[in-house]
């Protein structure tokens, strides 16, 4: 999917621009960006999980296959919920608390 790519750039980025000094600003701006592809890859990979579900209760797909991509699904679920968590909390601390 291209939001987990985009999203572990970001990530990718984020990590750099520690390493370079980037300015605040710019530093606030990857994590809020990275915070709507987290989100957006969230949503995408769930309305997926479930038409797969949906598809293979009712046209009795393939078993193997259906298994793969649900199981690839969830994994970019969790890539997604823990890169929103890791964006958020450094929002959270960066702002002082």
């Amino acid at each position: 999917m291209i939001f987990l790519v985009v999203d572990l750039l970001l990530f990718f980025v984020f990590l750099m621009g520690n390493y370079q000094t980037f300015s605040d600003s710019s530093q606030i701006m990857i994590l809020e960006t990275m915070s709507v592809f987290s989100f957006l890859l969230i949503c995408f990979s769930l309305i997926i999980f479930v038409s797969h579900i949906i598809s293979f209760i009712t046209r009795h797909k393939k078993f193997l296959s259906g298994i793969i991509q649900m199981v690839l699904m969830i994994l970019c679920m969790a890539v997604g919920i823990s890169l929103l968590f890791f964006s958020n909390m450094m929002n959270v601390i960066s702002a002082g608390l």
